[in-house]
């Protein structure tokens, strides 16, 4: 078989001009007598041979040939025929023959998903909490009663409301209320829970318009309330949560609606409060249409002050967080921190930007807020 070979090779070679330093490599097998095509093509410098070979038993052969110019490849695959063609591909134009492996492929970096932030899976009424209807089961509790003229639940001092299924809102007009576990629907030009003054704490409850539009989720009705807010899952808002003084941490504040002269706040202090302080902190706050915000710090009717936005996953709105500055002079105290500005509807997160109105007033901090996703994921987001 080398014998054969090496007489085929040797007669192209000649024909071509191929000269010096032929080294030639091949297994052993049965006797076969090879017989070179009648044509050379000479390809981008190098040569192309084709050498027939009948072999008894057909087999895999490749044969290596080097020369000091361009590298010639053949490799013999039999095929079910009596005579296997043996064809070697174009040479490359190389001088010198690369032993290196290829490059593996790359993939862009992907981001991965935002986690760490409160969903649907994590707030609202729990699973398999059992809930009796308001008002066609129960109509009356600890503190609170079903007003049939006003069609909403009316809550006293000390009312507590857990595990209930109310087809109204909740109007909260004493103080030390507790609301859980409580899944109430409202539409139209009204909230779902509206506190008018007093302390009131709502919690693991679902809040929404039920597919349809709703003024308000939880608001702060004469801005001298006290509230807690933890955990919930508030949907179908123009306005999820309004209050300035309390605690909102946990929740899960996404899927507006919008009508004509809507404003579009996930969150808002509308501002003067000079009593206590407002912490929001840990909450998913998603506004899907093109304006207002998902967090805003707005002076309607005075100076914001004692607030402080931590570790919130914002998105959506003209700016997702408006941070406090505005017309009726400097912010103070206001502490804006560990936040993350999705781009999950924007690039920038908002239509303008991640964020409007930071004033650096006296106190004032800004600090670790950062790019939760998208090119910038990461990186500082600066005021």
């Amino acid at each position: 078989m080398k014998l054969g070979i090496l007489a085929a090779l040797a007669a192209l070679l000649a024909v071509s001009g191929i000269a010096g330093g032929v080294a030639l490599a091949a297994g052993t097998s049965p006797t076969a007598s090879c017989t070179p095509s009648p044509t050379v093509q000479d390809v981008t410098g190098g040569s192309r041979i084709t050498v027939v070979c009948t072999v008894p038993k057909p087999a895999p052969v490749t044969t290596t040939v080097t020369v000091p110019g361009p590298t010639v490849t053949m490799t013999a695959t039999p095929t079910p025929s009596s005579q296997p063609t043996t064809t070697a591909p174009t040479t490359t134009p190389s001088a010198t023959p690369s032993t290196s492996a290829p490059a593996p492929a790359t993939t862009p970096p992907t981001n991965a998903p935002v986690t760490g932030f409160p969903n649907a899976s994590t707030t609202g009424v729990p699973a398999g909490t059992v809930l009796r209807k308001v008002p066609s089961e129960v109509s009356s509790g600890i503190g609170w009663t079903w007003d049939v003229n006003a069609g909403m639940v009316r809550a006293d001092d000390g009312a507590v409301l857990d595990a209930l299924d109310i087809a109204g809102g909740i109007e909260v007009y004493g103080t030390n209320v507790t609301i859980s576990r409580v899944r109430a629907v409202v539409k139209g030009n009204w909230w779902v829970i509206g506190v008018r003054g007093g302390t009131a704490t709502v919690k693991d409850s679902t809040l929404s318009g039920n597919g349809s539009r709703v003024e308000v989720g939880i608001k702060d009705v004469c801005g001298c309330s006290d509230i807690t807010v933890l955990r919930n899952d508030i949907a179908d808002w123009t306005s999820g949560i309004q209050m300035s003084r309390g605690l909102v941490d946990g929740n899960y504040v996404h899927d507006p609606k919008l009508a004509t002269g809507d404003h579009i706040n996930g969150f808002t202090d509308n501002g003067g409060r000079k009593d206590g302080t407002l912490t929001i902190s840990n909450n998913t706050f998603l506004n899907t249409i093109d304006q207002t915000d998902a967090i805003s710090l707005f002076q309607d009717f005075g100076t914001i002050q004692n607030v402080t936005v931590d570790h919130n996953l914002l998105a959506g709105g003209s700016y997702c967080l408006y941070a406090g500055g505005g017309d009726k002079g400097k912010s103070s105290n206001v502490v804006i921190r560990n936040n993350q500005f999705s781009t999950r509807y924007r690039a920038d997160c908002g239509v303008f930007g991640p964020v409007a109105a930071y004033d650096g007033g006296v106190g004032d901090v800004w600090s670790n807020n950062t790019w939760a996703d998208g090119p910038k994921a990461g990186q500082p987001v600066t005021p």
